[in-house]
């Protein structure tokens, strides 16, 4: 997988030169204050904020809103259960990059939610990404699902359609 991203990266790198536009990541310099939970839904809210999204705003094309904040959504399909998708973080020479399994058995829900996962990494874990690093922490995993679920359908929005479909079968 790696070996087949850096080969993409290294074709993209050459074709940015050639074209002579590299991206810039629009989303690199955004803080959220604390940890947990409520850094990963003021990261969202932040993030929602900067690419033109209301609250209530669907996202209609999460490829699309990540592209335009500067980073790169590659794809691949990959037979596995266990691989869904990862991100290199943002350095001058490559940029951002976002790269989802799409691979037949995996749903095109589970790829949007991979896409904001990975999205959520490159703006609130931007430390872990050294050469020196390969291992994944547990908390930082579990505040990528958070922002990628407040990304997606953040609380106010979720709470509006709960009630609104309360009762129903």
């Amino acid at each position: 997988i790696l070996a087949s991203l850096m080969r993409r990266l290294d074709d993209l790198l050459e074709l940015e030169k050639a074209v002579n536009d590299p991206p810039t990541f629009a989303l690199a310099d955004l803080e959220a204050p604390g940890s947990g939970v409520q850094r990963a839904q003021a990261m969202a809210t932040q993030v929602r904020n900067r690419l033109g999204l209301s609250p209530n705003d669907p996202i209609r094309d999460i490829c699309g809103l990540v592209e335009d904040s500067g980073a790169t959504v590659l794809t691949l399909e990959i037979r596995s259960d266990a691989f869904f998708g990862l991100s290199v973080a943002p350095r001058p020479e490559r940029g951002a990059v976002v790269l989802v399994n799409v691979a037949d058995h995996i749903s095109r829900e589970r790829c949007i939610f991979t896409t904001a996962h990975e999205l959520g990494h490159l703006v609130l874990h931007r430390s872990d990404y050294r050469d020196d690093r390969d291992d994944e922490d547990d908390a930082h995993e579990a505040e990528a699902n958070t922002f990628a679920s407040h990304l997606l359908m953040p609380a106010t929005a979720f709470e509006r359609e709960w009630a609104k479909n309360a009762g129903l079968g």
